[in-house]
């Protein structure tokens, strides 16, 4: 049955894809107007969120797929399911719609329903940590109500028809401002972490292609209005020079698949902020599917080590299921960019095109660079602790095999594989190609081979590892809290008791009370006078 739904999604999707290529199709309903401000459902069909939309489908397909043997003992295993279909309509919502209400609707879904999914387990980590991203998903959505204040003078949500010079610079700020909040850039990236405390099959779809590519979809939709920012650039390259440093450092399996994908989103950024819509898109669907099977694979190797997360033990998995770590190798080797694998076509083109231009800074390009050598020794560190190493492992092995994970992971293998040669192919033909020589195409790979070698090498710091201690000045900052603690006590039931809006509320209406009681029972008095004295002249 799965595999029929996924046969008919795959040709129905891809056939409206060949049609979207060259035409747009707009779908409107209006709601409802109010003075010359119309409020109305619109859908846009192009080819970007039908490619989308497919990689979208067929992502959750293998993700419930999987969810149905790996939460199989869970009694909640119906509410995780409705929680995953309303989380993936959020996103829809988010990819069809030019309209900034219908974006909203999808962006705090997003955030809403992720709260109630990483706190699926109900234990103090996954509160907390479910808290900690509903704060930072609600500072992107105060973003995007700013936003919406600053645009209310065109008198339209309809983003998709806004011209250039309507949309003023502090629109596009709040703008950046909530997607980096979304795509955990720094400052705002101390949720993505700790997101792993949800199930694997939430992490699966929360880190490839749902709540942290939805800050980078929308600033696609907004390629026209976004120019080249040292600012935001820089800041991009930050968070991806922090994140891979942090993965190679850190020795929980699904954190560093975590923080490899914040140092991917920071990648995506800064192809974006470097003009490279089409690459950025690409990159982003192939790092979707790719995500997802190193999510799945690992679930599976840590369902099977009794929640053992710790890659040091973990070393002789390889032994028992050759084929799931050959799946989880192959993903790795996609992700670093191997030739003609599918990330192989959207990062070599874009390091190509850094070396010969190399847009905004040389600091920039020598950031990336180094980035994508941090990728390579964290990846072949992973896979060496996966295959080579012997030297520690769990006693504890509970081997099982079931078809619905061989199903789910064989499809996301599949796209993984080919989906750069094919989309590479469709949108290369409004891009320029380079002809380089053979040292700048040896270098990427030079740059690559050292990255290998210095993988085993063994260094540690507690400083890198914890993402500059980001989440220890979120969580473990004590005097903040006393400081909020003696303002709560001073201002906030102390004199704004007082002085406050309620109080002034609550003053001015005993105020309008007393004088109107006072009138009531003046004329009552006079009335009373009036009639004594016309029985008195009676």
């Amino acid at each position: 049955m799965y595999f029929k739904m996924s046969l008919i999604i795959f040709y129905s999707l891809m056939y409206f894809l060949f049609m979207m290529m060259y035409f747009d199709l707009f779908i409107e309903w209006e709601i409802f107007m109010s003075n010359s401000l119309d409020f109305g459902f619109i859908m846009i069909l192009d080819w970007m969120s039908m490619v989308f939309l497919f990689i979208l489908f067929i992502i959750s397909l293998s993700v419930i797929i999987y969810s149905k043997e790996y939460m199989y003992d869970d009694k909640f295993n119906n509410r995780f399911i409705i929680l995953i279909m309303l989380f993936i309509l959020s996103m829809v919502f988010l990819i069809i719609s030019p309209n900034f209400i219908m974006v909203l609707l999808g962006w705090d879904g997003l955030g809403l329903i992720s709260f109630c999914l990483i706190s699926f387990y109900q234990n103090v980590k996954s509160l907390n940590a479910s808290i900690i991203t509903f704060f930072f998903n609600r500072m992107g959505d105060s973003f995007i109500y700013v936003m919406l204040f600053f645009i209310l003078k065109i008198n339209s949500y309809n983003f998709y028809f806004y011209e250039i010079n309507k949309f003023g610079s502090l629109s596009l700020m709040c703008l950046f401002f909530a997607c980096m909040t979304k795509s955990a850039q720094v400052p705002f990236s101390v949720w993505l972490p700790l997101a792993m405390a949800a199930p694997t099959p939430v992490s699966s779809l929360v880190h490839s292609s749902t709540l942290v590519t939805s800050g980078v979809f929308l600033l696609i939709r907004f390629e026209s209005y976004i120019y080249l920012n040292s600012f935001f650039e820089v800041l991009f390259v930050i968070t991806l020079l922090l994140s891979s440093i942090s993965a190679c450092l850190e020795n929980d399996m699904k954190k560093i698949i975590a923080l490899s994908t914040l140092s991917q989103l920071s990648l995506m950024m800064v192809m974006l902020m470097e003009g490279f819509l089409e690459v950025c898109f690409l990159h982003l669907l192939v790092h979707a599917a790719i995500k997802c099977l190193l999510f799945l694979c690992s679930g599976y190797i840590i369902h099977s080590f009794n929640s053992e997360q710790d890659i040091r033990m973990l070393s002789s998995f390889v032994s028992f299921y050759p084929v799931m770590i050959g799946y989880l190798n192959i993903s790795f080797m996609s992700l670093m960019g191997l030739p003609f694998l599918s990330a192989y076509y959207t990062k070599d083109f874009f390091l190509e095109i850094m070396y010969l231009y190399s847009f905004n800074s040389l600091f920039v390009m020598v950031m990336i660079y180094f980035s994508i050598m941090l990728t390579v020794l964290y990846s072949f560190r992973l896979i060496y602790n996966l295959n080579f190493s012997w030297f520690y492992f769990s006693p504890w092995v509970n081997f099982f095999k079931d078809y619905n994970f061989i199903i789910s992971l064989f499809i996301l293998l599949f796209i993984s594989l080919v989906m750069g040669s094919l989309m590479m192919w469709m949108i290369s033909l409004s891009m320029n190609l380079f002809l380089l020589n053979l040292w700048v195409k040896l270098f990427v790979y030079f740059i690559m081979f050292y990255g290998y070698f210095i993988s085993f090498n063994k260094f540690k710091s507690i400083y890198f590892q914890n993402l500059f201690f980001f989440e220890d000045l979120i969580n473990q900052n004590k005097y903040f809290y006393l400081w909020m603690n003696l303002f709560n006590k001073m201002v906030e039931i102390g004199w704004g008791e007082k002085i406050g809006g309620m109080s002034i509320y609550l003053n001015y209406k005993n105020m309008v009370m007393n004088y109107f009681n006072f009138h009531l029972l003046k004329s009552q008095y006079i009335f009373i006078f009036f009639i004594i004295f016309m029985f008195y002249l009676i």
